[in-house]
């Protein structure tokens, strides 16, 4: 629909205004005269009508009736060019509003998996710490293990020295007795002879009575003093045997606390070792996911590219001439 004030009268004078300076009236010119009013089927319809008027007063020229036959064809030429231009542009700007977009959903994508990534290698990290936190432990425990070895053959060794020791008092023990015996059987003998030999030397005997008696104090002196050493003897060997009683009762204590110790460090050995393969496998687990994340990472930042290369290479469409 036209706008208001332009009408034949007002386009006849912007035609003849452009024809005494020599320009073309055509749809865009006139129009331009008229200070871009009206519209463009208007301004056609007012220049076939005056053009039809002057057909009327004066015989046109081939070149007259070709110019006008050519320039209603040039502007629709004009215009569906525009119209095409204008479809590719905007198809253009969907395209690159469509790349934006997938590569704002890339970016997130692959900040996405920097992040999965750091998380998973921390997560990693705090891994190894750990495993190498039980295998300090497990370390703690072979020397543990170790010492307690030691302490068993040490005590082992104690109780042997001990034994040994016990053995030597008994020995002694054994030859102090048969000393004692050896002894008395000794005396047995010679009151014996004494007593044989009694009658015969009664008169010698009284003479040699004191000697005797002298003899006989000496001898029980000896007698009493052995019969203490022989006490003493036992006495000590009671003592011994007493000790090495406790000694082997200490013996069997250390041991069932070595047991014990032991029983409870193979537990937590199991324990360790268990735990340690379940991180191991959590640690190789994760260790494949990064990989996973990685190469998904590197596919979009090559899909990136690519998309990148392809609107750098795709030509802009050509704009047809004015």
């Amino acid at each position: 629909m036209a706008r208001g004030g332009v009408n034949r009268a007002v386009v006849k004078i912007a035609r003849d205004a452009l024809l005494a300076r020599g320009i073309r009236p055509s749809i865009d010119a006139v129009r331009i005269e008229l200070g871009n009013t009206g519209s463009k089927s208007t301004i056609l319809r007012c220049l076939h009508e005056l053009a039809g008027q002057d057909a009327l007063r004066l015989t046109p020229t081939v070149e007259e009736e070709l110019l006008s036959l050519i320039t209603p064809v040039a502007d629709r030429l004009r215009e569906e060019a525009q119209a095409a231009v204008a479809a590719e542009r905007e198809l253009l700007t969907r395209q690159q509003l469509d790349y934006r977009t997938q590569r704002q959903q890339s970016e997130a994508r692959i900040q996405e998996l920097q992040h999965s990534n750091t998380e998973m290698a921390t997560q990693l990290q705090e891994q190894r710490r750990l495993e190498l936190a039980l295998q300090e432990q497990l370390r703690a425990s072979e020397m543990e293990r170790s010492r307690l070895q030691a302490a068993e053959q040490g005590l082992r060794l104690l109780s042997e020295e001990r034994a040994q020791q016990l053995q030597s008092l008994e020995e002694k023990h054994q030859h102090a007795r048969q000393a004692l015996e050896h002894y008395r059987h000794t005396q047995k003998e010679q009151r014996e002879q004494e007593l044989r030999r009694l009658d015969e030397l009664v008169q010698q005997l009284r003479r040699e009575i004191r000697d005797l008696q002298e003899s006989l104090i000496g001898k029980q002196d000896q007698l009493a003093g052995l019969n203490r050493d022989n006490e003493r003897l036992l006495s000590e060997a009671r003592t011994h045997l007493k000790l090495q009683h406790e000694w082997e009762r200490e013996l069997s204590t250390q041991r069932q606390r070595f047991q014990d110790g032991l029983t409870a460090f193979k537990i937590e050995e199991t324990t360790l070792r268990n735990a340690l393969a379940a991180m191991q496998a959590e640690n190789a687990r994760l260790q494949e996911r990064l990989r996973q994340c990685q190469v998904e990472c590197r596919h979009y930042r090559r899909v990136m590219r690519n998309q990148e290369q392809l609107l750098q290479l795709k030509p802009s469409p050509p704009l047809p001439p004015a």
